[in-house]
This record gives C-alpha cells, structure tokens and sequence, in this order.
C-alpha cells in the first residue's frame, strides 16, 4: 500500500508538470540548479514530493552530483516506512558510521535487516560514492527484504563489458536489467554497456527509484 499511495503521487504530479516544463505546483521548481528539459525531471519530481530525496540546499538539488552511500541508504530507509531506533543505531557494528548524522538511523536499519553488508565487518564508508553495481545489489537486497519478487533475469552477456561485474553483483544486475531499471551506458560507439565500476548521479539515482516504484506498484 505504501508505494501504491506514493504511483497515486506520480500520477497527480504529471497533471501539474511534463518533462519539459515545470506546472506551477512542480517539487522540483525550487531548485535553481534543475534542467527541466532533461531526462530526470519527473523522476526528481516524484522523488522530492514524496520525501525519499532531499536537496542539497533549499535552493538547489546537485542532479550531476555523485550519491553517496549514506544517500542512497538513507532513501531506501524512507521509502521503506520502517524505522530504526537508538539500539540499532548502538547494535551498528560500523564504526565510521557517526550515531549524530542524518544517516546512521538508516544504515542501522539497513545492517539489522541485511539491506547492506558494509564495505568490511566495521566499516560502510558512507561519505563515499556509490557505483553502479553496489547500487544495484543493495536495491535488490531492499526488495527482498520487502517481500518482491527478484527472481528475473537478463543474460549479462548482451553487454559489451560484462566481465567488468564482480561476482556478487552479477544475480542484482540481471534481475536490474530484466525489470528495465537501468538500461546501460550508451558509449560513443552507440552500444550500452553496464559499468558496473561508474558512480550514479542524484539524478540517476532519482531514476533509478522511481522505475523501481512504477514496477512494484502493481
């Protein structure tokens, strides 16, 4: 029901704005820093009038900015409506995660239900960028955690780079590819690959979330 209300959102957002114009009562229309012409902007829409992104500043949003770990987390943990409290956040066996910051509740959260594994046994580094992959296979982590269905596949090997994707990776990003959440980077050449290693935008992030949400609307 939680993500049936918020496609109830999408689709009362797309009344007021296209993806060329913002409507007078467009979420995003704060944000100088936006293109309104770009691929993004009913994405960033739906995600900042349903609370699962935040702006950088009151005044800009930072679409080409790299997400960080604690971002993407901590988006996941909103659109979850669940919460952690202060004994998860003690229980957390991530010592750089610092118990003050916007974040720990979420990764918290995210340790406690296997969302997330860390970058070791005490460590999540959330300052530092996500990539594609390590999107990716938290998102489908979160979406068995949720109950969904994860079980699709694309062959990999349709991508000129698929040998670049870490073993852990290979499961998440063909179920990823399968349901149509990401596409691949288009190179030069014309052909789309998976880099895996790139990192992901607020924007793409924004993109990503909001086709995950269209899917498991249903």
């Amino acid at each position: 029901e939680y993500i049936k209300d918020h496609l109830i959102a999408a689709l009362e957002l797309e009344v007021g704005c296209t993806a060329h114009v913002p409507g007078a009562n467009c979420p995003s229309a704060k944000f100088t820093d936006m293109n309104y012409a770009k691929w993004y902007h009913l994405h960033v829409d739906y995600c900042v009038e349903n609370g699962l992104i935040y702006g950088t500043s009151d005044t800009t949003f930072s679409p080409n900015m790299d997400i960080t770990r604690g971002m993407i987390v901590s988006i996941l943990y909103r659109l979850s409506g669940e919460k952690a409290g202060s004994a998860e956040v003690e229980a957390m066996t991530f010592t750089d995660v610092d118990p003050d910051k916007y974040y720990a509740k979420a990764i918290a959260w995210a340790q406690n239900n296997g969302v997330v594994y860390g970058t070791s046994a005490t460590t999540f580094e959330p300052e530092e960028p996500i990539t594609r992959e390590e999107m990716v296979a938290i998102l489908c982590r979160y979406a068995k955690h949720m109950g969904y269905d994860t079980s699709a596949r694309t062959d990999l090997t349709v991508f000129p780079d698929f040998k670049n994707v870490k073993s852990w990776a290979k499961a998440p990003l063909g179920w990823a590819a399968a349901e149509g959440l990401f596409y691949g980077a288009k190179t030069s050449t014309g052909a789309y690959k998976i880099n895996p290693n790139g990192l992901t935008t607020r924007a793409e992030a924004a993109s990503f979330i909001y086709r995950f949400c269209m899917l498991n609307a249903q």
